[in-house]
């Protein structure tokens, strides 16, 4: 039994609730076709000798036919190496490297992050700007060595927003400020552009700090102006770690899966076998109204995006776009991050049909922005890359 998360790769069974024999195999990239619904592994180019990991945050680009993946976890319960390595019980590898997948080729490229640190656990979206877009990595965990236990770790700044230019292959920090949400990890995200391109929402949904704490909270990080902004303060019975967002083609955010707040530990599955989660498994946002529905039907509401109030208040505009505000209060953070930004251009025609919804899933399923992480990439369209993680750990 694989337990997926809301990144590539994921963990094998907990060995001491589900599965005694704790047997984890060897790697495997799988691909779906989308025609025929049929599963295969494959063998992309550059990926032997890649470690299993969990905890990654990634995003898939299929305008681009590139799929990139964060970071990460290595443990006893993702590859089947992690005994040869002689580490004390609970300690784990934390990677600080990048894989960068070409979905078109099927190859796989090992990039260091530096000069980030090695992390885990945070959230990424891509931005369609500059000339071949811009990664908006959010929260998770971070560690200065190689090697770390399973407590006792440091939580990224939200106010940190790190942001990886595709085109030059250069990490940029832009500080946020507004409305900051609580350091968090195993959040979930997804991206909307105003019609005019005049700002890109991400709405991060939950989270834990780490405590047996899970948020029910939702934000949105509003560029270019880098400012937070509090959409929605959820109910308990919304609290999640570890789910999906999957933003539909009508704006609405399916949120999927995930543990609840009413867990002693909300990182550990439950305790008592055979037990349910109360809770429901899906929770449906409306990023048009900024409200939560108790249903769900694909034809409903609207396949523009509307800025709404409660991000316009803040950036100045209206619903078709117009932000007012269109740099940090603070200040760039660089010249590279302003070049990006001052980039941005009402879409042209090519840029519509770059950001045009369809149906087709993308890498963490019907996501994205009006954007680009959807649209079908060749016949073989999703890759589980459940082998996808890297050993550059310096």
């Amino acid at each position: 039994m694989l337990l997926t998360s809301p990144r590539y790769g994921g963990t094998y069974s907990d060995y001491r609730v589900f599965n005694m024999s704790h047997s984890v195999s060897k790697n495997e990239w799988w691909a779906l076709d989308n025609d025929s619904g049929d599963w295969a592994t494959i063998t992309p180019q550059g990926s032997g000798g890649l470690l299993r990991a969990d905890s990654m945050a990634s995003v898939n680009v299929p305008a681009q036919g590139l799929a990139f993946s964060i970071g990460g976890l290595v443990t006893n319960w993702t590859d089947s190496t992690h005994k040869e390595w002689n580490l004390t019980d609970g300690n784990m590898l934390v990677l600080k490297s990048m894989l960068i997948y070409n979905t078109r080729k099927h190859e796989v490229e090992n990039v260091t992050i530096s000069p980030l640190p090695a992390q885990w656990g945070g959230v990424v979206e891509y931005v369609p700007i500059g000339k071949k877009g811009v990664l908006v990595l959010i929260g998770g965990f971070e560690s200065e060595n190689a090697i770390t236990a399973m407590t006792g770790n440091r939580l990224k700044d939200m106010k940190e927003i790190h942001l990886y230019d595709i085109h030059t292959r250069e990490w940029h920090t832009q500080i946020a400020q507004g409305s900051i949400p609580n350091n968090r990890a195993f959040a979930c995200a997804s991206v909307a552009s105003a019609p005019d391109n005049s700002s890109y929402n991400i709405f991060v949904h939950g989270g834990t700090d780490g405590s047996p704490t899970s948020y029910s909270d939702t934000y949105v990080l509003s560029l270019p102006s880098f400012e937070w902004i509090k959409a929605d303060p959820g109910s308990d019975t919304q609290g999640r770690l570890g789910h999906n967002c999957h933003m539909t083609t009508r704006h609405k955010i399916l949120i999927i899966g995930g543990r609840s707040r009413d867990q002693e530990i909300p990182i550990w599955p439950n305790w008592e076998r055979g037990a349910c989660n109360k809770y429901s498994v899906i929770n449906v946002f409306d990023t048009n109204t900024m409200g939560w529905q108790d249903f769900w039907d694909p034809n409903d509401g609207s396949t523009k995006f509307k800025v709404n109030k409660v991000i316009t208040t803040v950036i100045g505009g209206n619903e078709d776009g117009g932000a007012t505000v269109r740099k940090p209060k603070s200040g760039w953070g660089s010249e590279a991050i302003k070049m990006l930004f001052e980039s941005i251009k009402p879409p042209d025609g090519t840029l519509k049909a770059m950001l045009t919804p369809t149906a087709t899933r993308g890498a963490h399923g019907y996501r994205g922005i009006n954007h680009a992480v959807r649209g079908k990439v060749g016949t073989v369209e999703l890759i589980s890359m459940v082998v996808i993680a890297a050993a550059i750990v310096a």
